[in-house]
């Protein structure tokens, strides 16, 4: 068996319909209408973590263990680890702590505040990726 497909990240030489088409799709959809700004930044959370949660329950095999194979959509994998998981957790903490007072009449909020925009533009960065490299 070869493993070509490790290196077909965008699945360009993926020609048939797949268990994660669907997913997939509703993930494209889902960086297309964030990086038109037409998505508030906490529903893209939201929905990219169902996304990713779909996704992850689509690569357990009959023993529930996680198995990559050459179906599975090498540039989701990599998004949902490497730019939208930091990201979201981010997301959240800054959500989180909005709710107190305390933390945000603290001198340190606007460096909070100012990290979590640096995470917003990398998150960015890597959603035009994407969406350019599967057109």
């Amino acid at each position: 068996m070869g493993f070509d497909y490790l290196y077909d990240l965008f699945g360009k030489f993926r020609k048939k319909e797949t268990r994660f088409s669907e997913v997939e799709k509703r993930a494209i959809n889902l960086l297309s209408q964030y990086a038109k700004g037409s998505i508030q930044k906490d529903d893209f959370g939201s929905q990219m973590e169902q996304v990713g949660a779909d996704f992850h329950e689509l690569m357990k095999d009959e023993n529930g263990n996680i198995c990559f194979d050459q179906d599975t959509p090498s540039w989701l994998n990599l998004f949902l680890g490497n730019k939208f998981g930091r990201w979201n957790h981010i997301r959240k903490v800054i959500n989180q702590a909005r709710e107190n007072s305390e933390i945000t009449s603290s001198p340190n909020w606007e460096k909070a505040l100012e990290m979590m925009e640096v995470h917003d533009q990398m998150l960015m960065e890597a959603v035009r990726y994407c969406l350019d490299e599967l057109k």
